[in-house]
């Protein structure tokens, strides 16, 4: 009847996209309880509408995704090898340098020697020997170390070895805290870092940095690795234990002391996106759309998949959704990369799909409508899927009925048990079954 999308497609997305679970739910704006809702109801159509309009964009052009992707080991270890002769000497000062007093491995770390994978797998918060397996591809790197590659990439190719340098400075800070008095030099002598209960961080110190920098779930989840239930569980159950995690020990204090390098991009402000999304319009839709005589910030919500009175709350200040943060994302990078118009005649393109599968005809037809909303579709498209929830909430509600009939007795018959019971004498009482 329609070409709505239903849930059962966007989990299907997910492995055609090649997703992570965590990628996948900070790019749609999803959390667990969600995502268990769509599986329950597979074969229901995608809800809200802003989120089946950033679905289509994704299904169309996957290229404008704002997901950063991960630099691979061979990359990540010919940034790292370029500058390695030039700042591995800074490290070996002192008493760091009078630990490799005759030692073979002076040869190695400071008199010139290139890098080696298990001093690279050391940087990255892996102890050498699961360096050398990343180098020999016998174990793939871990989906934690992702984000810590995108940030140690952009500080080297923003500061070139300054970056490096800054990156080690907090190795070594986190060495000496974890009881290596000579720091990060200490760690690769020994090609390990030091036991993980040693780590000084703690569940509760992640939940506080949240609070600190102001994220929300979903990109803590996506940084660290962990679900939003997980972390609030850490931070419930468990606040007082260590960070076993040490990658995500130095993924938290790179970010804490660097907060630009957060990989996950923000959305533009509406300040800015809007007349550049009006000022395309203005060439094509735009005279048609001002006979209608719709508020500029009202009509930027309904563009935005959601009601007139939100938009109306963006343009004063309102926070906006996760989903409304990726869809805004999507046309801006879609407008940087292929042009004012171009980009926004796209969106346009999948508003009318959008529009046109919940029965609206195309967007225009959904404005000229009397309350000019997402949530009212046109002829048919409503009334059946009303029709389908009622039929829902009429079976389960069966089902739970039978289910209260089943478990519990009538409770007059039962009272009434009770009280013949109570009067009778102990040699009354039956000792059998009673009769069907």
């Amino acid at each position: 009847m329609t070409n709505l999308i239903l849930n059962k497609e966007l989990l299907d997305l997910r492995h055609n996209l090649n997703l992570l679970n965590i990628d996948f739910w900070w790019l749609l704006g999803l959390n667990q309880p969600v995502t268990h809702a769509i599986k329950k109801n597979s074969n229901d159509p995608v809800n809200p509408p802003q989120r089946a309009l950033l679905i289509r964009f994704l299904i169309k052009h996957p290229e404008l995704s704002p997901l950063p992707e991960p630099p691979g080991v061979k990359e990540m270890y010919r940034m790292v090898s370029a500058h390695w002769r030039d700042v591995i000497k800074t490290l070996f000062k002192g008493s760091a340098r009078a630990m490799l007093h005759n030692s073979p491995m002076k040869k190695r770390l400071i008199d010139g020697e290139a890098l080696n994978m298990g001093s690279f797998g050391l940087l990255f918060g892996v102890n050498a020997g699961q360096g050398i397996k990343w180098g020999h591809g016998t174990t793939p790197v871990s989906s934690i170390t992702g984000p810590l590659f995108i940030m140690v990439r952009n500080l080297i190719q923003e500061h070139g070895k300054e970056g490096l340098e800054v990156y080690l400075e907090i190795l070594d800070t986190l060495a000496k805290e974890h009881g290596y008095p000579n720091g990060f030099a200490e760690v690769l002598f020994r090609r390990r870092w030091p036991p993980s209960d040693t780590v000084p961080m703690t569940n509760r110190d992640l939940y506080d940095m949240r609070e600190n920098m102001g994220y929300t779930n979903q990109v803590m989840s996506w940084l660290f690795h962990a679900s939003a239930v997980q972390l609030m569980n850490m931070n419930k159950l468990t606040p007082e234990k260590p960070v076993t995690s040490r990658t995500r020990v130095i993924i938290a204090n790179l970010v804490r002391r660097n907060p630009h390098l957060m990989p996950l991009p923000s959305a533009p402000p509406i300040s800015e996106i809007v007349p550049v999304i009006f000022g395309a319009l203005s060439t094509t839709v735009m005279p048609a759309i001002t006979k209608l005589d719709i508020p500029p910030a009202e009509l930027f919500g309904v563009l935005c998949g959601v009601s007139r009175q939100q938009g109306k709350q963006w343009f004063v200040g309102a926070r906006h959704t996760a989903t409304c943060d990726r869809l805004i994302t999507f046309i801006h990078n879609a407008i940087q990369r292929y042009g004012v118009i171009e980009g926004v005649q796209m969106y346009w393109d999948i508003l009318n799909d959008e529009a046109n599968a919940r029965g609206f005809g195309d967007f225009m037809g959904l404005l000229k409508t009397p309350r000019c909303s997402w949530a009212h579709g046109g002829v048919g498209v409503n009334a059946r899927m009303a029709k389908e929830a009622k039929a829902r909430k009429a079976a389960d509600s069966s089902v739970g009925a039978d289910k209260k009939k089943r478990t519990w007795p009538d409770h007059r018959c039962f009272a009434q048990a009770v009280r013949l019971r109570n009067a009778l004498p102990a040699h009354c009482l039956p000792t059998h079954q009673p009769p069907h």
